[in-house]
C-alpha cells in the first residue's frame, strides 16, 4: 500500500479513536459511522472480528492497516491501481468528515 494511503489510514485511525487510548472498540466504530452519516462503514460483529486478528476485543492501528492491505492484495493485480485511487479518495473523505467541528 502506498505511503499516501498508509498515512491516511493513520489519520483516520486517530480520528476514530475518540478516547485516544490507541485502539478502537465497537462503540467507537459505530460512533464514526454515525458522525460520517455512514461513509465510515458501520461495524458488524463479523467485520470487527476479521480486523481484530489478536482477538483481544479491540482493533489496534496495525490491525486496521493490515486489513486495508489484505483487502487490496485480494484484488486482481489489474484492478489494484483503480482500487487504491478509490480508497485514497474514500479515506480522505472520511478523514475530512471525522474532523471535529465539521
Amino acid at each position: 500500500v502506498p505511503e499516501s494511503v498508509s498515512g491516511l489510514c493513520q489519520e483516520v485511525f486517530r480520528l476514530v479513536d475518540a478516547n485516544n487510548d490507541g485502539h478502537w472498540d465497537m462503540a467507537e466504530l459505530n460512533n464514526a459511522s454515525e458522525r460520517t452519516k455512514g461513509v465510515f462503514p458501520k461495524a458488524t460483529e463479523d467485520s470487527f472480528r476479521a480486523m481484530d486478528t489478536d482477538s483481544n476485543g479491540t482493533i489496534e492501528p496495525q490491525e486496521y492497516s493490515s486489513s486495508v492491505t489484505r483487502a487490496i492484495q485480494r484484488l486482481p493485480e489489474a484492478d489494484r491501481d483503480a482500487a487504491l485511487t478509490q480508497l485514497k479518495a474514500a479515506l480522505t473523505w472520511m478523514k475530512d468528515a471525522l474532523q471535529p467541528g465539521l
